[in-house]
């Protein structure tokens, strides 16, 4: 799998903890517009995993929910989001943009180490 979307009218509010852990071959990965919550581990080792944009509406990235995505250039998360994770991007080498919304209250340890 190379592309993963939600659609807008789904009703599905969460990416569930190790979803898509060890996708190796995900690029890209859309978020609908209902989606709160991405839980811990859901994206995990996709090591080709180039960009991500967590929409306004998420409230919570679970930990290490990122760890070991090597490919990651570009990183923004939604004014929305009051927590990021322990370690929840550990360990992406690549990673060179972060921007970070203004609800975010809590960092967890290492989130990204």
């Amino acid at each position: 799998m190379k592309n993963f979307g939600v659609r807008n009218d789904e009703v599905r509010t969460c990416i569930p903890s190790s979803a898509f852990s060890s996708c190796d071959k995900l690029k890209n990965v859309t978020f609908g517009k209902n989606i709160l919550l991405i839980e811990d581990f859901a994206f995990e080792g996709c090591r080709t995993l180039k960009r991500i944009e967590i929409p306004n509406r998420v409230k919570n990235i679970g930990s290490m929910s990122f760890l070991d995505c090597y490919a990651l250039m570009s990183v923004v998360i939604g004014d929305s989001v009051k927590k990021i994770g322990s370690m929840a991007f550990a360990h992406c080498y690549g990673l060179k943009r972060i921007v970070i919304g203004k609800s975010v209250e809590l960092i967890g340890i290492d989130a990204f180490s």
